[in-house]
């Protein structure tokens, strides 16, 4: 017991130690898994592109940035492929909404979309 004590207090020692030399102040300290969430994507609102497609109908879409992989929310609601890294091929399978992000090989957003799929276009 007495060895976990010294043990933790040299610890808090030496970090009292570099404190000074770390050049983050208190307020400015973050845990690590706190920095891992400040480096979370997030999707640019210019990005966004919400969209209706018709049930059975092919929608095609050209990417301003390259992409490589395609996130759906509910694939059941509509099949989306990526043609090389800027086209964007979105079929309407059934009725409903799903969320469609684009990412690029760092898993960065590109491109995102809320589809609507419908029986017909409202505009």
């Amino acid at each position: 017991m007495a060895r976990a004590v010294r043990t933790t207090a040299t610890c808090l020692s030496i970090l009292l130690l570099l404190a000074p030399f770390s050049g983050v102040s208190a307020q400015e300290f973050m845990m690590p898994w706190e920095k891992m969430k400040q480096k979370e994507p997030i999707i640019d609102p210019n990005l966004r592109e919400d969209m209706e497609v018709v049930v059975g109908t092919i929608e095609v879409i050209r990417l301003t940035q390259p992409g490589q992989a395609v996130i759906l929310s509910h694939p059941e609601v509509a099949d989306v492929y990526l043609q090389g890294a800027n086209r964007l091929f979105i079929i309407g399978r059934n009725i409903g909404v799903t969320e469609i992000t684009v990412a690029d090989k760092t898993l960065t957003p590109v491109w995102n979309s809320q589809l609507s799929v419908v029986v017909e276009k409202t505009h």
